[in-house]
């Protein structure tokens, strides 16, 4: 499901604009964390495990795609790649130092999504983004989840 974000009301932008008239709350904002904690952060990610079953879970999604006739062009090896760091990423931010299936298949379409390429007869239909999510949403849903 697809969340819309409204704009605000002419009152509520009007406020907007009044107050920023004279400010910049950028100049306010203050670092949640510094680089060295994010580069520490980002090594201790590539150390979350990764099962060979979750390997092939992820390898099976990708031929799908690259086999698709909604798709004109799969996941390449490097969509591959950040699957499995976008996987491990939400592994280590639940706490834990192994990838279970739901890490991959939660970020599959969300990784893939821009990755892919429409067929032309089926992004006729709909918009691209749609159709694209789509197909990719039922490849996912199609491939056996590892147990």
């Amino acid at each position: 499901m697809r969340i819309k974000m409204g704009y605000p009301s002419h009152e509520t932008e009007r406020e907007i604009l009044r107050r920023r008239a004279f400010d910049n709350p950028i100049e306010n904002l203050e670092p949640v964390a510094d680089v060295s904690e994010v580069l520490a952060m980002q090594e201790s990610v590539t150390h979350v495990k990764v099962d060979a079953s979750l390997h092939d879970y992820a390898l099976e999604i990708v031929n799908r795609t690259r086999n698709s006739d909604q798709l004109a062009l799969g996941v390449s090896p490097r969509g591959t790649l950040m699957l499995q760091r976008a996987a491990q990423a939400r592994a280590f931010l639940g706490g834990r130092d192994y990838c279970v299936p739901d890490d991959f298949k939660q970020l599959a379409v969300t990784v893939f999504a821009h990755r892919v390429v429409a067929s032309a007869r089926h992004a006729s239909l709909q918009k691209k983004s749609e159709t694209t999510e789509a197909a990719l949403r039922e490849i996912v849903d199609s491939v056996r989840v590892p147990v």
